[in-house]
């Protein structure tokens, strides 16, 4: 068995979920999907650093009979803190914070003729969940700082820790 005691000197998480649009724009999307990881090295019994990853896409709301295909996709490459709650009966609490690149694109195919585009900006995510065991249940925030408009979602996932 696996414990979040100074015995084990690392956290491994990985997880997935659904994903939320919650900057301009929403309704224009489907709900999306994520996956990702976390890798944190302890420094104190509830205290540990190290990096975060995920990848999350939508689609675009297009009605039915209009030959149009497009999504959006963020990949997330944050540095990360996190503070836990000690372990209780196998239950843990957990806060977390990251910064990073967000590198995202769009990809659009409008009647046979395809297009993308692609960019890369300074962001940041809090999260908060819970840990028993080896399960994972987790949501987060993330705010993207682009040069115009807001680009923000939320994540709700559920996955392995160790």
């Amino acid at each position: 068995m696996f414990s979040q005691g100074m015995d084990r000197p690392t956290i491994f998480d990985l997880y997935g979920g659904i994903s939320s649009w919650t900057a301009d724009g929403s309704e224009d999307l489907n709900m999306g999907f994520n996956i990702g990881t976390s890798i944190l090295g302890k420094v104190h019994p509830m205290f540990a650093l190290g990096f975060n990853g995920a990848f999350n896409r939508w689609t675009f709301d297009i009605p039915s009979g209009v030959d149009v295909d497009a999504s959006l996709h963020f990949i997330e490459l944050l540095g990360a803190v996190r503070v836990s709650t000690p372990v209780q009966n196998g239950v843990s609490g957990f806060g977390q914070f990251g910064m990073g690149m967000f590198l995202y694109s769009m990809y659009i195919s409008f009647y046979g003729e395809s297009d993308s585009d692609s960019e890369n900006d300074l962001g940041m995510s809090i999260s908060g969940g819970v840990t028993i065991r080896q399960f994972l249940l987790m949501i987060s925030y993330k705010n993207v700082f682009v040069d115009q408009g807001e680009a923000s979602y939320v994540g709700f996932s559920a996955g392995m820790h160790y």
